[in-house]
């Protein structure tokens, strides 16, 4: 007579197997998650007329967006900071801080807006609803736009490689080049960083 074979350690193995697969499932949408870029929308290829923003001077002029709640702004800010500290002299810097309608200003006076605050040169300007950001084809945070002094787009892009990620990247070498007129090309890079819309 056949008898069954005992198996008492298949449920420990299945329980294993299902947290091993968890684990791997949570790594692979964490990864994806810092790699997927933002949206980027159509930037003008010259200074537009209708913003309400002063026009580009005589040296060229960074306007950045920025989500004040946006866990990844701090990296942004990070990368421009690095950027500054070699090529301040041939730069402004302005920043678009996002403020829904109907939020007091407080609401964007963030540990994000001190850090960007502390920065040297970079002025400060709080949009409500993105309604700048818009008129210039920035939807998300960290998307930077660098004109030249004629009012040409010569930089469209992140200045970070990823999400939060804190190091040498495309776009902030691209401008970096630009600055140092080792660069007459128009570069385009990826942007990562949350939406700038309400809620977030």
């Amino acid at each position: 007579m056949l008898h069954p074979v005992s198996t008492p350690h298949l449920p420990r193995i299945a329980l294993a197997i299902v947290w091993v697969l968890g684990i791997c499932f949570g790594l692979y949408k964490m990864s994806s998650f810092l790699t997927t870029p933002g949206v980027v929308g159509t930037a003008p290829q010259k200074w537009p007329p209708q913003t309400t923003l002063a026009g580009v001077g005589s040296r060229h002029l960074l306007l950045l967006a920025l989500h004040p709640r946006c866990s990844c702004s701090q990296a942004t800010l990070e990368e421009l900071s690095r950027l500054l500290a070699r090529a301040s002299a041939a730069v402004q810097v302005r920043m678009l801080v996002f403020r829904p309608s109907g939020a007091p200003d407080s609401w964007s006076h963030t540990a994000i807006w001190k850090q960007a605050s502390q920065i040297p040169g970079v002025e400060l300007e709080l949009d409500t609803d993105g309604r700048e950001a818009r008129r210039f084809g920035l939807a998300t945070s960290g998307h930077a736009l660098l004109y030249a002094p004629d009012g040409r787009l010569v930089f469209s892009g992140g200045i970070t490689a990823a999400r939060g990620h804190i190091g040498d990247n495309p776009g902030r070498a691209a401008i970096a080049a630009i600055l140092s007129n080792l660069s007459a090309a128009t570069a385009v890079t990826r942007v990562f960083g949350c939406p700038l819309r309400n809620g977030t």
